[in-house]
């Protein structure tokens, strides 16, 4: 059985989940927040956290193997039973919802829900530094940390963060235990032992998910396997949460998700659910004598899958135009093609590609993230405890479109499947990795028998849309060697080639090794030497052909071996942008402005105050600007001296304002310095007095206007000057 619960964090004092970054000068340690500027606790620290919890409560309410049974024992590859999700603030999809409205709205309420501003309100910077037994700040000690307000900007009231908890192989007392750990959970986050990060957690089950059950196959179907007509099942993927899927370096993630990824996931939905097993024809059908194939999911853009890059296309490198480098420039083309002077075809590396038949082509790229992580219980080279890691991840809402090809039998089986499976891909998919969610319908279509017409004397290109695993065709083993895989794929296509054809057009073949880990049995796998997706091989057609393989080489269950054939007879060496196209069909933008509800009222009241501050602000520079019009010029010295002349004034001439006017007036035209006289005079006299040839007489209207009656000259005098100095 499955549970789920809602795990519910409040904040009893600022927080900073740190996410290792810094910007030099203004932020040292910076914490973790999305594109909308809303904060959140990351999955790993609250389950490290959680973990430390039960640590500290050991023995008293739970035991060693409980605490491995639900966070994963050390040494282990596996994950435990508890999975946990990034922890949001409340009501965290509305709010996004509504904000992405904003922005696609594009009016100038945009200006006060952006990231920035989000943040400021959720937000502050607290600076700190290091003092010496003698009470004084040391050098080079001063740090600038971002911090997670104790209180909501939205209700006033402390934050609440709340994230969802899933426990496999759920029972009565480890809900009760996990229930225990939660109230341990007292600190969050850095600084704990400088009053940061206080919380309070409570967790909550509140449902259990009982086993699936998967529709039954047509077994009693009176087609036979070898009868059954192939379907091919289209579906989407969105990642909601970054992707770190395994690779020849630790560090680094794939960019695609393999089929053997997909298969995996739905093996396991098919034996936890009810009445199954590993010894079921069905199951066996599907994920063990490949009934089913499983193709690798790519990137999905604007409604086409984008492959990894042919070798064949090319990127200019000073144009940035696309050329098919199996031709050579002629001159005939557009000079942006010219390929002379520094401007030499480059391949695209890590990129995808969309091509079709019109010789267009599109490239996209996988946007990756750089993600920080520490580490209480790894050592360094030093040996000590404690180690800060880097991680290339696959940033998080990117859409990927795969297919199953399946016989029409065991359609409906996987079609459910696919519906009821929790796609979790990669390292850390128990917290704050690895999460996907299906996008739209999944499509049901039948797949024509032949894949490819093939003509006498056609010329023709086999492109790997996946890596491909060959069997040598002398019977030593996985091959990588060209002619040997050249001859194998001619073989299993049934072509019959022109080899003469090699001079004008060439195959384009690189290669890699394949590895993996069995997480079950806590090894590596076997490595395998492939070839790498985007490779192609060209023939010369001698004789008409029909290709129906969509799929050569060896574990094509998997998704290894997807080919797709282009005819070179139609391509050129000029290859155009299809994106340049979409941009002259796409019709130009009005700039009218649409009326703007605002139906969250989170998000209304985050709007309202950076408004607020908005205005704020204007007026401060508006009121600065005022000020500095009619800045004096003076002198702290002659500004002390001119509030000291008011002050004997107003001693000598207590009960006679007129005199005492006059008194201040003589001792200004007594200063020295004619520029300070000058400014003394046209900017502190002229505010209650006038002008009369060589003398100032006080002016009874302005002398109203200031409220003179009510307040002392002394008092205006001075304020003024103060002021505007």
């Amino acid at each position: 059985m499955i549970a789920k619960g809602v795990l519910t964090i409040t904040l009893c004092s600022d927080l900073c989940a740190g996410s290792g970054y810094a910007y030099a000068g203004v932020i040292d340690s910076d914490i973790c927040y999305d594109d909308f500027g809303l904060p959140y606790i990351p999955a790993k620290r609250l389950k490290g956290c959680m973990r430390e919890s039960a640590q500290s409560i050991l023995y008293d309410f739970i035991s060693q193997e409980d605490v491995d049974k639900l966070f994963g024992a050390a040494g282990e590859k596996s994950c435990g039973l508890l999975a946990i999700n990034n922890a949001r603030i409340t009501n965290y999809d509305k709010i996004v919802e509504e904000l992405k409205a904003l922005k696609k709205n594009g009016s100038e309420v945009v200006a006060y829900s952006s990231q920035q501003e989000i943040l400021n309100q959720f937000t502050q910077i607290k600076a700190q530094t290091s003092i010496d037994e003698n009470g004084v700040a040391d050098d080079n000690t001063l740090r600038y940390t971002r911090v997670v307000k104790q209180y909501s900007p939205i209700t006033n009231k402390p934050l609440v963060f709340e994230t969802e908890i899933t426990l496999m192989q759920a029972t009565t007392d480890l809900e009760e235990i996990l229930k225990k750990i939660a109230l341990a959970t007292r600190n969050i986050g850095m600084h704990r032992n400088r009053g940061m990060g206080s919380v309070t957690c409570k967790l909550v089950f509140d449902k259990e998910i009982e086993e699936n059950t998967i529709k039954s196959s047509a077994i009693e179907n009176k087609k036979t396997q070898e009868e059954s007509q192939w379907v091919v099942l289209s579906y989407q993927l969105k990642n909601s949460q970054p992707l770190m899927l395994g690779s020849n370096d630790d560090q680094a993630s794939e960019t695609c998700i393999r089929g053997q990824r997909v298969l995996g996931v739905l093996a396991g939905t098919y034996l936890a659910s009810k009445e199954t097993s590993a010894q079921d024809q069905t199951f066996v059908d599907l994920f063990l004598a490949g009934q089913a194939i499983f193709t690798n999911l790519v990137p999905y853009k604007n409604g086409q899958a984008y492959y990894p890059a042919p070798l064949f296309l090319n990127q200019l490198k000073k144009t940035k135009k696309i050329v098919n480098t199996q031709f050579s420039y002629t001159g005939d083309a557009n000079e942006e093609y010219d390929p002379s002077n520094g401007n030499q075809p480059k391949k695209l590396k890590g990129k995808y590609v969309f091509f079709d038949d019109k010789n267009r082509a599109d490239i996209a790229e996988v946007e990756q993230t750089m993600i920080y992580h520490h580490s209480h219980y790894k050592k360094n080279a030093d040996g000590v405890e404690g180690i800060l890691y880097t991680q290339s991840a696959v940033q998080e809402n990117q859409c990927y479109t795969g297919q199953v090809y399946v016989k029409e039998q065991y359609a409906s089986v996987v079609k459910d499947l696919l519906e009821k499976s929790e796609f979790c891909f990669g390292r850390s998919r128990s917290a704050q990795y690895g999460k996907c969610v299906l996008l739209n319908k999944i499509e049901n279509k039948n797949i024509e028998k032949v894949f490819f017409n093939g003509k006498k004397g056609q010329t023709v290109m086999v492109t790997l849309l996946s890596d491909g695993i060959f069997q040598s065709t002398k019977g030593t083993g996985y091959s990588i060697y060209y002619d040997d895989l050249q001859k194998a794929v001619a073989e299993e296509l049934g072509i019959e080639a022109d080899q003469t054809e090699q001079e004008k057009f060439h195959s384009m073949i690189q290669t890699k090794e394949l590895n993996g880990y069995q997480t079950m049995w806590n090894l590596h796998k076997q490595t395998v030497p492939a070839v790498a997706a985007g490779s192609v091989f060209v023939y010369r057609l001698q004789s008409d052909i029909k290709i129906t393989k969509r799929f050569i080489g060896e574990k094509n269950l998997e998704g290894y071996g997807q080919i797709c054939i282009f005819d070179l007879n139609t391509m050129q060496y000029r290859v155009e942008n299809s994106t340049d196209d979409n941009k002259k069909n796409t019709e130009k933008k009005t700039n009218e402005q649409m009326q703007i509800v605002i139906k969250e009222e989170a998000v209304k009241k985050l709007v309202i105050n950076n408004l607020v501050e908005s205005i704020k602000e204007k007026l401060k520079l508006k009121a600065a600007k005022e000020a500095t019009k009619e800045k004096l010029r003076l002198s702290a010295t002659t500004i002390g001296k001119a509030t000291l002349m008011v002050q004997q004034s107003l001693e000598e001439n207590r009960n006679n304002r007129d005199q005492a006017f006059c008194s201040f007036a003589a001792r200004i035209k007594a200063v020295k310095r004619e520029a300070e006289r000058t400014e003394l005079q046209t900017k502190v006299l002229s505010l209650i007095a006038k002008n009369q040839g060589e003398e100032w007489v006080l002016d009874e209207k302005k002398i109203e206007a200031y409220s003179i009656r009510k307040t002392t000259i002394s008092k205006l005098v001075i304020s003024k000057i103060r002021l505007q100095y």
